[in-house]
């Protein structure tokens, strides 16, 4: 079984959200997997604090078993300086609940997989910028201390974002016009969630990372 834990940026989206898209949802169709053999345990608006704080992860170590993998992003709201719930400085708490999600699910012996979160889109003047700073450099890090696999959402999608540029990259994320959607009569400019291409796009991106590593795996053995 793969599971996924993280934020809006893979959950599965409720019909009233739609078009809004998370990654997680389709990750199955790149993988080759069964639909229910990838469990989207992601969460709106979830920080390593808050989905801990909530007993989420205590709910996926209930169900773990032996070979499961697990994919692991966050960063979009442990950054939110302003919302003590959710907010984790990136060299201390968020780090050491990164560690803790690893240590724990080996503990399982299942397969911890680290992500860096996807990109905002976010172009100054058509250059694009992150918005991720330290909390990108912790998860390269909590990755090297734990030796565990990173899957570099971050680079994945910046690459991308730049390639598309400022204004064919709109398509990606969910940028709705008045009345073009009855969940958002009076449109939206959403430059940190995906549409249902934009999502379908990352979530190949990181199946791809995900088959080139077991495949490096594979040749190693």
């Amino acid at each position: 079984m793969f599971y996924i834990i993280g934020d809006s940026t893979a959950a599965t989206k409720s019909p009233e959200q739609k078009p809004q898209s998370g990654w997680g949802e389709y990750l199955y169709l790149f993988l080759g997997a069964k639909k229910e053999a990838v469990v989207n345990l992601a969460v709106n608006g979830r920080s390593t604090k808050s989905f801990l704080a909530e007993n989420r992860f205590t709910e996926l170590l209930r169900v773990l078993q032996p070979d499961d993998t697990v994919f692991i992003q966050f960063g979009h709201n442990d950054e939110k300086v302003r919302d003590p719930a959710r907010y984790t400085d990136p060299f201390g708490v968020f780090s050491e609940n990164l560690i803790y999600f690893v240590t724990q699910i080996q503990s399982k012996n299942a397969t911890p997989i680290l992500l860096t979160p996807q990109a905002r889109r976010n172009f100054k003047e058509n250059i694009l910028v992150d918005t991720h700073g330290d909390y990108l450099k912790a998860v390269y890090q909590t990755a090297e201390k734990t030796n565990v696999t990173l899957l570099d959402a971050n680079q994945f999608s910046m690459n991308l974002l730049r390639q598309m540029g400022p204004q064919n990259s709109v398509v990606l994320f969910n940028h709705l016009a008045y009345g073009e959607s009855p969940n958002y009569p009076e449109g939206v400019g959403d430059n940190t969630h995906f549409s249902i291409l934009g999502a379908h796009l990352f979530a190949e991106g990181i199946a791809r990372m995900y088959v080139d590593y077991k495949n490096a795996e594979i040749a190693g053995d």
